[in-house]
């Protein structure tokens, strides 16, 4: 794209005279006049240009050089030798400086000002893009690529079928407006149809991908961002002070470290007081931004104050979206949704935090919400009866109410006790599904007794650097050596920690599980009599066990 049709390009929009969108009274007609305008003023100022890019070109290969190469290689053909050499020189001096400017000015730029960018960046350099999205269709596994991106579709769509369309007759009376929205005028509740368009692209969530676990991520136009930037801004001006001062997503001066700092400081000042337990439920909803009822989801919008002027633009903006999938270079057709929220806008996280705000809002327990994620915490003492079941009851009770589904499946359970000798944990369900209860450092030492022995010198290195990469993190700099960081933190190897706890599970054992002593065998008292006797059955290991240096 050359610098002279940038520059003349908007010299035009800046001198184009507009007068015909001004006067048309719909907003309809000003958008299909000005997506036309401005389709024809592209098509004049950057006209298509169709250049050839080997797979072996290097990336710092950019269009004007490959541009040079062509004329360098019509001169060589003409026998034109003057112009050649010249042209082979201006080809190498520019050449190096792509180079330059690819490896040095482009990442040091990138570095200073988007470390997101700089990030991608740097994968790229290192040949660490990620690869290719590759999904398989069930029983038809020789599926091409146009019929997954429908498939694909398909799926996601049925997901935000599943609801009526928004119904202005269900919900509560907001017209006529006392102003319309401000700065901003002729809106008349009218969103252009391309702006409500997206093109979806699927994120595995886990790998290799599947099917059903497929992340949609919208999107849409930019002159919509524009759009929705305006009234995202209204908005939150409108709903923030009523939004749940425990919800840390999508809110500007809140994050996941916030989110952590609190959760971290609530398990430790509760976990610090003699007999309680802190129990921690994290819970997940199945395709939360998919399953938004829009009746439901304006009607908390005006419940949360926000201005009724801007009322008929947001459910505009929900009403008849369309989507289609991109896979592979390929388009699926389109698909109307009648519910969801889209992921990738601006306004759809804002939508999906009031949808979410009332959940848990009552509950005597400690409540945390990123976005769609909940934690709920309680802390009591040992002896005293738990309520979570109850309280799990009734924020079940409420997503079905608002026509969402917990993902039992994905609700985990925490339990923090530095008692000796802790009660058995309740037993939580989510529509009849236990959770599952996870603990952190116990993962690597689970059933230690069980698969210790059989370890060989290969795994035993891999488990160790679990231990010597958290070091690593947590000393940074003053790290020296993986046997200095142990000193220091008076940690054991984990090699030593499982050693101590097969020791430890060896001493608990009761009669009935351990072999015979040697002595008990043959009724003598010899100095192998306190050993137990171990047949493998084989040569290669004793077949007895010094007991006497557990104890």
């Amino acid at each position: 794209m050359r610098d002279s049709n940038i520059r003349a390009f908007g010299q035009w929009l800046c001198s184009y005279q507009w007068q015909e969108l001004y006067e048309e009274p719909s907003c309809e007609i000003k958008s299909a006049i000005f997506y036309e305008t401005i389709g024809k003023a592209i098509e004049q100022f950057f006209p298509t240009r169709q250049i050839k890019m080997h797979a072996t070109d290097k990336p710092w290969i950019n269009p004007e050089v490959k541009a040079l190469i062509l004329r360098r290689q019509k001169a060589f053909k003409e026998g034109k030798a003057l112009l050649w050499k010249y042209l082979r020189n201006k080809v190498n001096r520019e050449v190096k400086k792509a180079r330059r400017s690819y490896y040095s000015d482009r990442i040091e730029k990138l570095q200073k000002e988007n470390p997101a960018s700089w990030y991608r960046e740097i994968r790229g350099l290192l040949n660490m893009q990620h690869k290719e999205l590759s999904v398989s269709i069930p029983d038809n596994e020789s599926a091409d690529s146009l019929f997954i991106a429908n498939y694909i579709n398909d799926q996601f769509a049925t997901v935000a079928q599943g609801r009526p369309s928004l119904d202005p007759a269900q919900l509560p009376a907001y017209l006529p407006c006392e102003a319309p929205p401000p700065e901003v005028h002729p809106w008349d509740g009218y969103v252009p149809q391309q702006w409500k368009d997206a093109i979806v692209v699927p994120l595995p969530k886990c790998q290799p991908p599947c099917i059903s676990k497929l992340r949609p991520v919208s999107l849409t136009s930019q002159l919509a961002k524009v759009a929705e930037s305006f009234v995202s801004k209204w908005l939150l001006q409108d709903i923030r002070t009523s939004l749940d001062p425990q919800q840390y997503g999508c809110l500007k001066g809140k994050s996941t470290a916030h989110y952590m700092v609190s959760l971290t400081d609530y398990v430790a000042r509760n976990s610090d007081r003699l007999g309680n337990i802190t129990t921690l439920v994290m819970t997940d909803f199945s395709k939360a931004f998919d399953r938004i009822d829009h009746n439901i989801a304006i009607s908390k919008l005006l419940q949360l104050g926000a201005r009724p002027c801007l009322i008929p633009w947001i459910a505009n903006f929900l009403l008849n979206r369309r989507q289609r999938v991109r896979y592979r270079n390929e388009l699926s057709m389109w698909q109307t949704l009648s519910c969801s929220v889209p992921q990738g806008t601006l306004l759809g996280p804002l939508i999906f935090l009031a949808v979410f705000d009332d959940a848990v809002r009552e509950s005597p327990l400690s409540e945390w919400k990123f976005v769609d994620d909940l934690s709920l915490a309680e802390t009591r003492q040992h002896d005293a009866p738990s309520i979570m079941q109850e309280e799990l009851n009734d924020f079940n009770q409420w997503a079905s109410q608002n026509h969402m589904l917990l993902n039992a499946d994905k609700c985990k359970v925490m339990i923090f006790s530095f008692m000796k000798l802790p009660p058995a944990p309740p037993v939580l369900k989510i529509n009849g599904t236990p959770l599952e209860i996870v603990v952190v450092s116990p993962v690597v030492e689970y059933c230690v007794p069980v698969w210790h022995p059989g370890l060989t010198k290969e795994h035993t290195a891999r488990l160790e650097r679990i231990q010597k990469r958290a070091l690593r993190t947590i000393l940074g700099g003053q790290y020296t050596s993986y046997e200095a960081a142990l000193e220091r933190t008076g940690l054991h190897t984990l090699q030593q920690r499982r050693e101590i706890l097969c020791r430890k599970f060896a001493k608990k054992l009761g009669p009935d599980m351990l072999p015979q002593k040697t002595g008990q065998l043959h009724g003598r008292n010899t100095r192998n009599s306190n050993k137990l006797r171990v047949d493998t059955g084989t040569p290669l290991y004793p077949t007895w066990f010094d007991f006497s240096t557990m104890m």
